[in-house]
């Protein structure tokens, strides 16, 4: 009955560090200007309102008419 307890008291105790352990990745705080224009590769002409995702923050922009 001791060594039941004890293994239940081990596993308790490991799913907490669990928890504990999946915390969201950090975002570097260091910020980025980026001035770009987004072009099509056929023709080499602007993408007017184009959506441009950053990956690492997950945050979206929307390109102008002239695809900057």
């Amino acid at each position: 009955m001791r060594y039941k307890k004890l293994t239940l008291l081990l596993v308790l105790i490991m799913g907490a560090f669990q928890l504990i352990a999946q915390q969201a990745d950090e975002v570097d705080p260091m910020p980025i200007k980026l001035k770009a224009q987004v072009l099509n590769l056929a023709d080499e002409s602007p993408v007017p309102f184009a959506y441009i995702l950053n990956f690492r923050t997950h945050m979206v922009v929307t390109a102008n008419d002239q695809g900057s």
